[in-house]
C-alpha cells in the first residue's frame, strides 16, 4: 500500500502472543516450547517498539486500530489490547490466571 501510513494490529499481537504462550500442561513439551518461544517474541516485540508505561496515557500500548479504513479510528488507545498484553506477561512470568 504505497503511500499510505502502516497501521499495525497491536491488540490483535498481544491477544495471539497470550493465547501461544500455554498454561502448564494444556500442551505436549514440544508444543510448550514452540509456542512459549513465539508468544515471547510477540510480546517483545509489542513491548520494545509499541508500549508506554507513562501512567498518564490511556493505554499501554500505543497507536490501537479499532477498524481498517477508518481514520477516526487508528491510532487510538484500546484496552483490551492492554489487558491481553499484561496477561501474555503474567503468564511468561508464571503468574497467568484467566480473568474472562
Amino acid at each position: 500500500m504505497k503511500g499510505k501510513p502502516r497501521v499495525y494490529v497491536r491488540m490483535l499481537l498481544s491477544y495471539v502472543g497470550r493465547l501461544v504462550i500455554p498454561t502448564a500442561g494444556a500442551v505436549s513439551e514440544l508444543e510448550e516450547s514452540l509456542c512459549r518461544e513465539a508468544g515471547t517474541k510477540m510480546l517483545m516485540a509489542l513491548e520494545e517498539k509499541h508500549r508506554d508505561w507513562n501512567p498518564e496515557r490511556d493505554s499501554i500500548l500505543q497507536g490501537g486500530t479499532e477498524a481498517y479504513g477508518r481514520a477516526e479510528v487508528t491510532h487510538i488507545p484500546i484496552i483490551c489490547g492492554d489487558y491481553f498484553f499484561v496477561e501474555g506477561i503474567l503468564r511468561l512470568l508464571g503468574k497467568g490466571f484467566i480473568i474472562w
